[in-house]
């Protein structure tokens, strides 16, 4: 008798903890990946503009290798460019940050198609008189569970 009840319990903890791991709906999967962009977002945004010696660590993370950044005249820098810029403008971590200008990341949203993904936001100064906002579109791709930044586009606000 004693062996059938330690079956039974056995299977009845298996049983529990068995339903207990069950899998991440699709939902729920698209909740915590529309999370974690606008957390991305907003962190290489402030990292940007405030001069956080983490950007560098963070831009070499989220940036794809094969990044595309599209600024409102022409190209601009790659990622091995960028890495190289932020790494002369940091060069370790002891760098003080540099007082914030007056940057507004506003409107940010998220899109997601599958293992793709579109944020878009608008950026302004509002320090500067003769400011000029931007509309700004990024395109993320998701492999092997990590979001990468594959384009940057920056275009003139149109109001």
């Amino acid at each position: 008798m004693r062996p059938l009840v330690n079956l039974i319990v056995i299977f009845t903890l298996t049983a529990v903890t068995v339903a207990q791991e069950r899998p991440r709906s699709t939902s729920e999967t698209q909740q915590s990946d529309t999370e974690s962009l606008l957390r991305l977002e907003r962190d290489l945004f402030k990292a940007h503009w405030t001069s956080d010696p983490e950007v560098v660590g963070l831009a070499d993370q989220a940036l794809a290798d094969d990044w595309v950044n599209l600024e409102p005249e022409r190209r601009g820098p790659g990622k091995p460019e960028m890495m190289e810029f932020l790494r002369r403008l940091f060069p370790d971590k002891r760098t003080p940050p540099k007082p914030s200008p007056d940057k507004q990341q506003r409107d940010l949203q998220v899109f997601l198609f599958g293992n793709t993904a579109v944020a878009t936001y608008f950026e302004e100064d509002t320090a500067k008189p003769d400011q000029h906002p931007l509309d700004v579109t990024d395109v993320f791709v998701k492999n092997g569970g990590i979001w990468k930044l594959k384009l940057s586009k920056a275009s003139p606000h149109q109001q």
